[in-house]
C-alpha cells in the first residue's frame, strides 16, 4: 500500500493537468488560468487591513502564497514532495492532521480541496484553530455533496474520480464541525455549478461528455467572475473565524 506522501507525487497532480485530446488541453490551459483568478477571489474574502502570519495547508501545485506575500508573512505545509516547494518560503513537510506549529500565531489558515483529502479531518480543525489568534481567519473549500453536478453525474461526479476524496460532505456538516472545534461561521457559499473531467471525455467520448465540458467551462467562467451559487454549486466555500474575539473587532 502506497504512503499517504507517495500518493501525492508529481504524477498525481499531472495527471490533473496532462490530458491527451485537443478539447482536454484546451481545457486544461483554460482551467489554470482560471484557478488563478480563483485564487485572488479566495484571498478577497479577508478584510483590506488584514496582515500577519498565514499558514498555507496543502499547498500543492499553486501556491496561495505566492499571491499573499505582500500582505503576509506567508507559511505553508503539505505532504507530498514536489519540486515546486522548494522556492516557497517557510515551507515544511508535514500533516495537515498534525500542524506542526506551537501557539496561535497565524491570523489566517487557508485549506483550498484539501480536507476530503483527510482521514481525521476533524484533527485539522483543531489544529487549525489552536494554531490562529483570537479572531484569526479560516477559509476552506471542499466538494459539495448537494451539488447539481452530484445529482447528475452520480458515480461520475468529479469528487468521486479521485479515489483520495475520502471525507466527503454537505456545507452543513462542515459548519457544525467548525463551530465543535471552536469556530464562528462568517460565510458560506459554493462556487461552480457544474465540473466535469476531460479525462472522463477521453475515456468515453459521446455528444453529451462534450456538453458537460462546455457547461463546465462556463461554470469556471462564472465562478472566476465572481457570480456564487447559495448551496446547489461543486464547491462548499467557508469563511470562518477562531473564538475569542469581540464582534465588529478586526484582527491587524
Amino acid at each position: 500500500m502506497k504512503s499517504s506522501s507517495s500518493r501525492f507525487d508529481a504524477n498525481y497532480f499531472n495527471k490533473k493537468l496532462k490530458s491527451k485530446t485537443l478539447i482536454g488541453k484546451i481545457y486544461d490551459k483554460i482551467l489554470l488560468t482560471l484557478d488563478g483568478k480563483n485564487s485572488k477571489k479566495q484571498l478577497g474574502l479577508l478584510p483590506k487591513a488584514l496582515s500577519g502570519r498565514m499558514l498555507e495547508v496543502g499547498s500543492g501545485l499553486s501556491s496561495l502564497c505566492n499571491l499573499a506575500q505582500r500582505k503576509f508573512q506567508t507559511f505553508s505545509l503539505d505532504i507530498a514532495d514536489l519540486d515546486v516547494q522548494k522556492n516557497l518560503p517557510n515551507f515544511v513537510r508535514a500533516s495537515a492532521e498534525a500542524i506542526p506549529y506551537r501557539g496561535r500565531t497565524f491570523s489566517v489558515v487557508v485549506a483550498i480541496d484539501v480536507i476530503e483529502h483527510l482521514t481525521n479531518p476533524l484533527s485539522f480543525l483543531k489544529c487549525a484553530a489552536d494554531s490562529l489568534v483570537p479572531g484569526g481567519y479560516l477559509i476552506i473549500r471542499t466538494p459539495n455533496t448537494k451539488s447539481i453536478g452530484n445529482k447528475l453525474m452520480k458515480s461520475e461526479w468529479y469528487a468521486f474520480t479521485d479515489d483520495t476524496h475520502i471525507s466527503l460532505h454537505d456545507a452543513d456538516f462542515w459548519t457544525n464541525e467548525l463551530r465543535k472545534s471552536g469556530f464562528v461561521i462568517e460565510d458560506v457559499f459554493t462556487d461552480t455549478f457544474l465540473l466535469y473531467s476531460p479525462k472522463i471525455f477521453e475515456e468515453h467520448p459521446s455528444p453529451k461528455g462534450l456538453i458537460l465540458l462546455g457547461l463546465t467551462m462556463i461554470s469556471r467562467i462564472l465562478s472566476a467572475s465572481e457570480v456564487y451559487f447559495s448551496t446547489a454549486g461543486e464547491n462548499t466555500c467557508i469563511l470562518a473565524r477562531s473564538e475569542g474575539f469581540q464582534k465588529g473587532v478586526q484582527i491587524l
